[in-house]
Formats: structure tokens, sequence, C-alpha cells
């Protein structure tokens, strides 16, 4: 604990934005609230050197945690959930990690992370009986890629369903060409 609060001041997302060669930003037990949240949030969909972020026991309620969780996963949109932070590993006891396992500290490989979280946001739409059209800003060119993504992430890692992140289950998918 150093007490670090930023207070409205940026430097520390301007510095995370920039891309920094750090790996590893130890935080916890400190003053940051949800501003700082978002700010750090903000630097993160920009950062892809930052393997920790550990930021348990500070000021953040869930609208911080949520503004973190988006950046490390944005379901909105193929785009956006491949445009999320695949990188870090954001630790907190009350949150649940995407992109590593927080009990070891270990962040996972940020290719698959990123395969996961396009799988999931399929999955979801899935269950919800939405399909995925290419209409949300991705490019026709990304089609066979996606599959490719679909198959290697359901060849991997189902034998059957599994929970996804938020606690839901996960299906296999199939795929229809209509």
């Amino acid at each position: 604990s150093n007490s670090i609060s930023m207070g409205g001041n940026m430097f520390l997302s301007n510095f995370l934005a920039i891309n920094p060669v750090l790996v590893t930003l130890q935080l916890s037990e400190n003053n940051l609230n949800d501003n700082d949240a978002y700010c750090i949030a903000s630097a993160l969909k920009h950062n892809t050197n930052l393997r920790l972020l550990d930021l348990d026991n500070n000021g953040l309620t869930h609208k911080g945690w949520d503004a973190l969780r988006k950046a490390e996963f944005d379901p909105t949109s193929l785009n956006s959930a491949a445009d999320s932070n695949h990188t870090c590993l954001i630790i907190n006891s009350n949150y649940r990690e995407i992109n590593g396992d927080p009990g070891s500290g270990i962040p996972y490989q940020p290719l698959a992370v990123r395969q996961k979280k396009i799988y999931l946001m399929l999955a979801s739409r899935h269950r919800v009986g939405s399909h995925v059209q290419f209409s949300d800003g991705a490019p026709v060119e990304f089609l066979p890629d996606m599959l490719s993504l679909i198959h290697r992430y359901s060849e991997c890692h189902f034998t059957h369903a599994i929970s996804d992140d938020f606690g839901s289950v996960v299906d296999p998918l199939s795929i229809v060409f209509e």
C-alpha cells in the first residue's frame, strides 16, 4: 500500500496507453476509485505489454470493475471483441478473470484469449437465437478466420458443455450456411 490516488491526474493512464515495456503493475491496497478505473480501462485498450495488473483492495465499485471488464472483453460486436485487451490479467478477489488464471497470476496466451472471447460472444448470441451477421462491421474476409477459430477452440476445449466467464453454459456451436 502506497496510498496512491490519481485524483483526476491522467499520468498513469497516459503512461499505460503508450504501451511501455512494463509487464507487472502492483496497485493493490491503494486509493484508486472508479474514475481511475475508467482511465486505466481506456489505456488498456492500447496496451499489449502489460501482463499483470493488481488492483485488489482499492475503492472501486462494480462500475469501475465493469469498465475494466469491458476493456478486457467488449462483446458488442465481433470487431470490439477482437480489439479488446487480450494480454493483461487483472487481479481482484471479486472479479472473474478472462485473460488468465488469477489464482496463479499467470496470463493466458493472447491468441488463445482472443479466440475464446470471440467464441464466447458467438456462443452467447447463439444461446439467445441471434445469428452473427457481417453487417456489424466485420469484413467478409474475416469469415475463414472466424470459422477456423471456432474449429480450433471447440476442438481443443470442448468435450462437453462448459461455463463461460459469466457463469452461463456455453455449448459447442453449430454453423449453418444459407
